[in-house]
């Protein structure tokens, strides 16, 4: 018998489907909506010797080091469960950066989350988010969150550096049309990385806001009144994904990343 009530085991599902089976919008229905990929363009980097090739070929990831002594590019490691790994090496601000293409928008709702993790966070600078682009493996895209400051244009950026006076983990966001200025908030339940622990960053776009998430909690949220005010972003600009590390003393650290998942709506689809 044919099947006429929902797509077969496999196929694209969209997003007006999800709400015909439903029966509307709900919280399941929001947490689904991303998974409709016939709406939605989502990448999922497993990083294990598959999606390892990524990285080789720069088909999409351009690892970058700042030949600080001893440092290392992202590479795959061959453990189980597998993941990328780095090492800043032993120069002081020596970094290493992993840099996606320039393609996800505000307007079209991108978002990211990584699971990544560092050996020792006592002295280190680590961001992930999104941004435009930015000089290289040497250069982050936040130059300070005790005044708030950053080197890239338009950013949405979760960013720990314990170089700064508010060492923490901060949100900060920024915007290249006219009156968006820059905004650095400190995360609400904890500002700490916690050595050899797997931490799930994420960041959401919409629109010209945006919204960092820690291990699943909501953690910052800059959603200005105004489109055009600080902390919004263009949602208009094309961004790319990025994660970046760098030791902040003479001691290496060996940062590890295990998968990171991205997506974006499909703009040129209508419901």
């Amino acid at each position: 018998m044919a099947i006429t009530k929902n797509p077969l085991q496999g196929s694209k599902i969209s997003q007006a489907e999800l709400r015909k089976v439903m029966g509307g919008k709900s919280a399941l229905y929001e947490f689904l909506a991303m998974y409709a990929t016939r709406d939605v363009q989502m990448h999922h980097f497993e990083f294990d010797d598959a999606d390892g090739a990524a990285l080789v070929s720069g088909e999409f990831w351009i690892p970058e080091d700042s030949g600080g002594t001893g440092g290392e590019n992202f590479a795959v490691t061959d453990v189980a469960g597998g993941y990328i790994q780095c090492d800043t090496g032993t120069s002081d601000n020596g970094s290493i950066g992993l840099f996606g293409k320039i393609m996800y928008l505000g307007d079209d709702q991108a978002g990211m989350e990584v699971r990544i993790q560092s050996d020792d966070v006592s002295e280190a600078n680590i961001e992930t988010g999104f941004t435009d682009a930015i000089e290289g493996s040497s250069a982050s895209a936040v130059s300070d969150v005790d005044t708030p400051a950053a080197v890239a244009t338009d950013l949405a950026v979760i960013t720990y550096d314990t170089d700064q006076t508010a060492t923490g983990l901060h949100f900060v966001t920024d915007g290249g049309t006219s009156n968006q200025d820059v905004a650095a908030t400190a995360f609400v339940s904890t500002t700490d990385m916690v050595d050899l622990t797997w931490h799930r960053f994420r960041v959401q776009l919409e629109d010209n806001f945006a919204a960092a998430w820690l291990d699943g909690k909501l953690e910052a949220n800059h959603n200005a009144v105004n489109t055009q005010t600080e902390g919004a972003l263009e949602g208009g600009t094309a961004l790319m994904p990025y994660v970046y590390c760098r030791t902040r003393a003479v001691a290496e650290q060996f940062v590890k990343v295990q998968y990171l998942t991205l997506w974006m709506d499909r703009s040129d689809i209508v419901a």
